[in-house]
Protein backbone atom coordinates (compact mmCIF):
# COMPACT_ATOMS: atom_id res chain seq x y z
CA UNK A 1 0.00 0.00 0.00
CA UNK A 2 0.90 3.58 -0.84
CA UNK A 3 -0.16 7.32 0.83
CA UNK A 4 -2.89 8.18 -2.05
CA UNK A 5 -2.99 11.99 -0.42
CA UNK A 6 -0.69 14.40 -1.49
CA UNK A 7 -0.27 18.00 -0.51
CA UNK A 8 0.76 20.55 -3.02
CA UNK A 9 2.43 23.48 -1.43
CA UNK A 10 1.81 26.00 -5.17
CA UNK A 11 2.35 28.68 -3.75
CA UNK A 12 5.02 30.02 -1.73
CA UNK A 13 3.88 33.90 -1.02
CA UNK A 14 1.55 34.14 2.35
CA UNK A 15 -0.08 37.22 3.07
CA UNK A 16 0.34 36.40 6.77
CA UNK A 17 3.25 36.25 9.31
CA UNK A 18 2.82 32.70 11.35
CA UNK A 19 5.52 32.47 13.77
CA UNK A 20 5.57 28.98 13.76
CA UNK A 21 4.92 27.97 10.16
CA UNK A 22 6.62 25.16 9.07
CA UNK A 23 5.98 25.84 5.36
CA UNK A 24 8.41 28.95 4.34
CA UNK A 25 10.84 26.76 2.63
CA UNK A 26 13.67 28.73 3.74
CA UNK A 27 15.79 25.64 3.73
CA UNK A 28 14.92 23.73 0.58
CA UNK A 29 14.51 26.93 -1.79
CA UNK A 30 15.98 30.36 -2.90
CA UNK A 31 15.34 33.15 -1.32
CA UNK A 32 14.56 34.73 -5.10
CA UNK A 33 11.90 32.02 -5.41
CA UNK A 34 9.01 33.59 -4.48
CA UNK A 35 5.93 31.90 -5.35
CA UNK A 36 5.62 28.96 -7.78
CA UNK A 37 5.88 26.94 -11.09
CA UNK A 38 4.01 28.79 -14.18
CA UNK A 39 0.12 27.28 -14.50
CA UNK A 40 1.08 25.09 -17.49
CA UNK A 41 3.59 23.18 -15.51
CA UNK A 42 1.80 23.22 -12.37
CA UNK A 43 -0.74 21.63 -14.82
CA UNK A 44 1.59 19.52 -15.97
CA UNK A 45 2.25 18.37 -12.23
CA UNK A 46 -1.32 17.89 -11.00
CA UNK A 47 -2.21 15.59 -14.04
CA UNK A 48 1.13 13.54 -13.54
CA UNK A 49 -0.01 12.96 -9.55
CA UNK A 50 -3.54 11.81 -10.54
CA UNK A 51 -1.88 9.62 -13.28
CA UNK A 52 0.42 8.17 -10.57
CA UNK A 53 -2.56 7.04 -8.48
CA UNK A 54 -2.83 9.78 -5.65
CA UNK A 55 -6.53 9.98 -5.10
CA UNK A 56 -7.04 13.21 -2.75
CA UNK A 57 -4.94 16.55 -3.53
CA UNK A 58 -4.58 19.64 -1.01
CA UNK A 59 -3.40 22.64 -2.11
CA UNK A 60 -1.62 24.72 0.14
CA UNK A 61 0.75 27.65 0.98
CA UNK A 62 2.03 29.90 1.46
CA UNK A 63 -1.16 31.48 1.09
CA UNK A 64 -2.87 29.73 -2.18
CA UNK A 65 -5.49 32.14 -2.32
CA UNK A 66 -2.78 34.59 -3.58
CA UNK A 67 -2.12 32.49 -6.51
CA UNK A 68 -3.72 33.69 -9.94
CA UNK A 69 -5.08 30.63 -11.41
CA UNK A 70 -5.93 28.63 -7.84
CA UNK A 71 -9.41 28.15 -8.89
CA UNK A 72 -8.48 26.93 -12.34
CA UNK A 73 -5.85 24.38 -11.08
CA UNK A 74 -8.20 23.14 -8.83
CA UNK A 75 -10.80 22.59 -11.66
CA UNK A 76 -7.68 20.41 -13.28
CA UNK A 77 -7.38 18.18 -10.50
CA UNK A 78 -11.29 17.51 -10.56
CA UNK A 79 -11.53 16.82 -13.87
CA UNK A 80 -8.69 14.32 -13.65
CA UNK A 81 -10.85 13.11 -10.69
CA UNK A 82 -9.28 14.14 -7.29
CA UNK A 83 -10.37 15.01 -4.58
CA UNK A 84 -9.61 18.13 -4.11
CA UNK A 85 -8.86 20.25 -0.65
CA UNK A 86 -7.79 23.92 -0.04
CA UNK A 87 -6.03 24.90 3.08
CA UNK A 88 -6.52 29.15 3.75
CA UNK A 89 -6.31 31.26 6.32
CA UNK A 90 -9.52 33.10 4.52
CA UNK A 91 -8.55 36.74 3.97
CA UNK A 92 -8.57 36.50 0.43
CA UNK A 93 -12.28 34.48 0.43
CA UNK A 94 -15.38 35.67 -0.78
CA UNK A 95 -18.88 34.44 -0.91
CA UNK A 96 -19.17 34.73 -4.35
CA UNK A 97 -15.65 32.86 -5.69
CA UNK A 98 -16.95 30.15 -2.81
CA UNK A 99 -19.81 29.26 -4.65
CA UNK A 100 -17.64 29.84 -7.54
CA UNK A 101 -15.58 26.82 -6.66
CA UNK A 102 -18.41 24.30 -5.44
CA UNK A 103 -18.23 23.09 -8.81
CA UNK A 104 -14.45 21.37 -8.63
CA UNK A 105 -14.08 22.15 -4.87
CA UNK A 106 -14.70 19.15 -2.45
CA UNK A 107 -12.91 20.51 1.10
CA UNK A 108 -12.65 23.66 2.27
CA UNK A 109 -10.39 24.00 5.55
CA UNK A 110 -9.79 27.40 7.13
CA UNK A 111 -6.55 27.58 9.40
CA UNK A 112 -7.80 28.79 13.19
CA UNK A 113 -5.55 28.95 15.87
CA UNK A 114 -7.32 31.22 18.21
CA UNK A 115 -10.59 33.10 18.24
CA UNK A 116 -8.79 35.98 20.29
CA UNK A 117 -7.61 39.09 18.49
CA UNK A 118 -4.20 39.45 20.67
CA UNK A 119 -3.46 35.45 20.58
CA UNK A 120 -3.31 35.96 16.50
CA UNK A 121 -1.33 39.14 17.02
CA UNK A 122 1.08 37.13 19.10
CA UNK A 123 1.23 34.37 16.41
CA UNK A 124 1.16 36.49 13.43
CA UNK A 125 -2.25 35.09 12.33
CA UNK A 126 -2.86 38.52 10.80
CA UNK A 127 -2.47 40.42 7.54
CA UNK A 128 0.95 42.13 7.38
CA UNK A 129 0.90 40.99 11.24
CA UNK A 130 -1.32 43.47 11.73
CA UNK A 131 -4.88 42.71 10.10
CA UNK A 132 -6.94 39.82 11.98
CA UNK A 133 -9.41 38.19 10.59
CA UNK A 134 -12.39 38.10 12.46
CA UNK A 135 -14.55 35.03 13.28
CA UNK A 136 -18.26 36.58 12.10
CA UNK A 137 -16.30 36.82 8.70
CA UNK A 138 -14.96 32.83 9.15
CA UNK A 139 -18.52 31.52 10.11
CA UNK A 140 -19.71 33.24 6.97
CA UNK A 141 -17.10 32.05 4.65
CA UNK A 142 -18.07 28.35 6.19
CA UNK A 143 -21.98 28.98 6.27
CA UNK A 144 -21.69 29.60 2.63
CA UNK A 145 -19.69 26.78 1.88
CA UNK A 146 -21.72 24.43 3.51
CA UNK A 147 -24.44 25.76 1.85
CA UNK A 148 -23.14 25.27 -1.80
CA UNK A 149 -22.29 21.71 -0.52
CA UNK A 150 -18.05 21.76 -0.20
CA UNK A 151 -17.17 19.86 3.56
CA UNK A 152 -15.14 22.09 6.15
CA UNK A 153 -12.18 21.10 7.99
CA UNK A 154 -10.50 23.65 10.28
CA UNK A 155 -6.92 23.09 11.14
CA UNK A 156 -6.08 24.42 14.41
CA UNK A 157 -1.97 24.74 15.72
CA UNK A 158 -1.52 24.64 19.30
CA UNK A 159 1.60 26.64 21.03
CA UNK A 160 2.02 28.31 24.07
CA UNK A 161 0.03 31.14 23.37
CA UNK A 162 -3.30 29.56 23.20
CA UNK A 163 -2.50 26.42 25.08
CA UNK A 164 -5.46 27.47 27.41
CA UNK A 165 -7.83 28.39 25.28
CA UNK A 166 -10.96 27.01 24.54
CA UNK A 167 -11.75 27.31 20.61
CA UNK A 168 -15.37 25.20 21.35
CA UNK A 169 -17.32 28.01 20.84
CA UNK A 170 -16.03 28.78 18.13
CA UNK A 171 -16.29 25.69 16.46
CA UNK A 172 -20.06 25.63 17.09
CA UNK A 173 -20.23 28.11 14.94
CA UNK A 174 -18.07 27.29 12.42
CA UNK A 175 -19.71 23.01 12.61
CA UNK A 176 -16.59 21.70 10.90
CA UNK A 177 -17.42 18.35 9.56
CA UNK A 178 -13.29 17.65 10.28
CA UNK A 179 -11.37 19.70 13.25
CA UNK A 180 -8.15 18.71 13.21
CA UNK A 181 -5.81 19.91 15.94
CA UNK A 182 -2.06 19.80 15.68
CA UNK A 183 0.89 20.46 18.06
CA UNK A 184 3.39 23.31 17.35
CA UNK A 185 6.15 21.20 15.13
CA UNK A 186 9.42 22.97 14.93
CA UNK A 187 11.50 21.81 11.41
CA UNK A 188 14.75 22.55 11.03
CA UNK A 189 15.59 25.58 8.95
CA UNK A 190 12.19 26.48 8.73
CA UNK A 191 10.67 27.49 12.09
CA UNK A 192 13.36 26.14 14.27
CA UNK A 193 14.46 29.40 15.99
CA UNK A 194 10.36 29.19 17.90
CA UNK A 195 10.83 25.76 20.18
CA UNK A 196 11.79 28.17 22.60
CA UNK A 197 9.08 30.53 22.83
CA UNK A 198 5.92 28.63 21.16
CA UNK A 199 6.65 25.10 22.16
CA UNK A 200 4.55 22.78 24.02
CA UNK A 201 4.33 19.59 26.37
CA UNK A 202 2.92 16.61 25.51
CA UNK A 203 0.79 17.22 29.15
CA UNK A 204 -0.05 20.85 28.18
CA UNK A 205 -0.85 19.58 24.75
CA UNK A 206 -3.28 16.70 25.52
CA UNK A 207 -5.18 19.26 28.42
CA UNK A 208 -5.79 21.47 25.14
CA UNK A 209 -7.22 18.02 23.57
CA UNK A 210 -9.44 17.01 26.36
CA UNK A 211 -10.91 20.95 27.10
CA UNK A 212 -11.77 21.51 23.21
CA UNK A 213 -13.04 17.87 22.17
CA UNK A 214 -15.99 18.14 24.11
CA UNK A 215 -18.29 19.47 21.46
CA UNK A 216 -22.20 19.49 21.20
CA UNK A 217 -22.26 18.94 17.75
CA UNK A 218 -21.33 15.80 15.20
CA UNK A 219 -17.21 16.69 14.17
CA UNK A 220 -14.25 14.39 13.91
CA UNK A 221 -11.33 15.77 16.07
CA UNK A 222 -8.02 14.53 14.59
CA UNK A 223 -5.25 14.59 17.16
CA UNK A 224 -1.62 14.79 15.59
CA UNK A 225 1.61 15.36 17.72
CA UNK A 226 4.65 15.79 16.71
CA UNK A 227 5.58 12.00 16.07
CA UNK A 228 2.59 12.07 13.64
CA UNK A 229 3.58 14.47 11.25
CA UNK A 230 7.52 13.13 10.70
CA UNK A 231 6.73 11.84 7.29
CA UNK A 232 3.12 11.00 6.93
CA UNK A 233 2.48 13.64 4.72
CA UNK A 234 3.37 13.48 1.11
CA UNK A 235 4.25 16.75 0.15
CA UNK A 236 5.11 18.83 -3.08
CA UNK A 237 6.80 21.68 -2.83
CA UNK A 238 6.50 25.37 -5.00
CA UNK A 239 9.19 23.99 -6.79
CA UNK A 240 7.47 21.46 -8.48
CA UNK A 241 9.59 18.74 -5.49
CA UNK A 242 8.31 15.67 -3.43
CA UNK A 243 9.27 17.03 -0.07
CA UNK A 244 9.67 14.84 3.29
CA UNK A 245 9.97 15.69 7.00
CA UNK A 246 10.88 12.16 8.64
CA UNK A 247 14.54 13.33 10.19
CA UNK A 248 12.82 16.67 11.74
CA UNK A 249 14.00 18.88 8.41
CA UNK A 250 13.10 19.11 4.51
CA UNK A 251 14.71 16.70 1.95
CA UNK A 252 13.84 17.33 -1.88
CA UNK A 253 13.84 14.80 -4.47
CA UNK A 254 14.26 15.68 -8.08
CA UNK A 255 11.58 18.04 -9.93
CA UNK A 256 8.66 15.99 -10.77
CA UNK A 257 8.83 17.46 -14.59
CA UNK A 258 12.58 16.17 -15.13
CA UNK A 259 12.47 12.65 -14.26
CA UNK A 260 8.89 11.58 -13.41
CA UNK A 261 6.15 10.80 -10.30
CA UNK A 262 7.69 7.27 -10.10
CA UNK A 263 11.99 8.14 -9.45
CA UNK A 264 11.11 11.33 -8.00
CA UNK A 265 9.11 9.91 -5.08
CA UNK A 266 11.34 7.09 -5.06
CA UNK A 267 13.97 9.75 -3.10
CA UNK A 268 11.93 9.92 -0.41
CA UNK A 269 11.29 8.28 2.86
CA UNK A 270 7.71 8.56 3.56
CA UNK A 271 5.97 6.29 6.39
CA UNK A 272 2.30 4.64 5.52
CA UNK A 273 1.81 2.95 8.67
CA UNK A 274 2.48 6.71 10.81
CA UNK A 275 -0.27 7.88 7.42
CA UNK A 276 -2.47 5.48 8.73
CA UNK A 277 -2.26 6.04 12.23
CA UNK A 278 -2.79 9.35 11.99
CA UNK A 279 -6.16 9.10 10.11
CA UNK A 280 -4.56 10.17 7.44
CA UNK A 281 -7.03 7.59 5.04
CA UNK A 282 -10.70 8.54 6.05
CA UNK A 283 -14.21 8.77 3.72
CA UNK A 284 -13.10 11.63 1.80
Amino acid sequence: MRIEAVNYHLWRKCNMRCAFCFAKYDSVLDANYTRGLPFSDAELVVKLLARFGFKKITFAGGEPTLCPWLDEIIQVASQAGMITVLVTNGSLLESRRVRALSKSLNWLVLSIDSAETRTNLVHGRAVAGRHVISVDRLVEIADVAREVGIKLRVNSVVTRVNVSENLGQTMERIKPDRWKIMRVLPIAGENDHIVDTLSVSTESFARFVDRNSRLDFRVTVVIEGNDDMLGSYVMVDPAGRFLENASGKYTASRKILDVGVELAIADMNYDVERFLARGGAYDW
